[in-house]
């Protein structure tokens, strides 16, 4: 059927790219340094089921992120697929 089982480092990078705007957006009103990174779950149908803050400078940044993050989607997979992401501001 040509789905991929589960989602790889293409199709995670090129959803994430997709909302990468709306993050820098979050540095932007949150300026703050450091790296924010995101535990992220993805279905089969290549939404976000589940955005997790691991790490973050600032709770503000952070919830923004994650935010952001939630509403990214990604190519169609068998079994989705789950991963963590760091954003460097």
């Amino acid at each position: 059927n040509g789905t991929p089982e589960s989602l790889g480092k293409p199709q995670i990078r090129a959803g994430i790219d997709r909302v990468r705007g709306g993050v820098i957006a979050c540095g932007e009103k949150f300026p703050t340094k450091g790296t924010v990174k995101v535990s992220v779950a993805v279905d089969g149908e290549g939404k976000v089921q589940n955005v997790d803050v691991q790490a973050t400078p600032s709770d503000d940044l952070g919830t923004c992120v994650a935010g952001v993050v939630r509403t990214a989607r990604f190519a169609k997979t068998e079994n989705g697929g789950s991963f963590t992401y760091p954003f460097a501001f």
